[in-house]
């Protein structure tokens, strides 16, 4: 890896890995836990990219914010313990090349409402995307 080279960043859902189940099993998990009958996994792929509460505004069929946020929190229950660790790689990642940069890498994600902090990532540390 280039000396130079400040650092690289990895766009895990939907570029790398493939989010689907970890996320709908979550918003499955979310409704249940809400009282309510979940969707189908297969019917739940619009909700893979807008944030969390347009999307369960929609499946809850409320504005109610309150409703909204006690479902947002039911999913990241789930999401943060188990959801997170579902993801698959899109096919040919492994050889793009990222295991080239084993001990090179901080492992981390970005978090927070501007999405600017760092924090150790355990789904780069748990995943075998790096090989090796």
């Amino acid at each position: 890896m280039p000396k130079n080279l400040p650092g690289v960043l990895f766009d895990l859902d939907g570029t790398l890995t493939n989010p689907f189940e970890g996320i709908t099993k979550g918003i499955r998990y979310a409704m249940e836990r809400m009282g309510e009958e979940p969707p189908l996994a297969a019917d739940l792929h619009w909700c893979i990219g807008p944030p969390l509460q347009h999307s369960f505004a929609r499946l809850l069929d409320t504005d109610d914010k309150g409703r909204i946020t006690d479902a947002v929190a039911f999913y990241r229950e789930r999401y943060g313990e188990v959801g997170k660790f579902e993801n698959s790689l899109i096919d040919g990642i492994p050889a793009a090349g990222p295991a080239r940069l084993r001990g090179h890498l901080q492992a981390g994600d970005l978090f927070g409402p501007d999405r600017r902090a760092f924090r150790p990532c355990p789904v780069l540390s748990h995943g075998a995307w790096l090989g090796p």
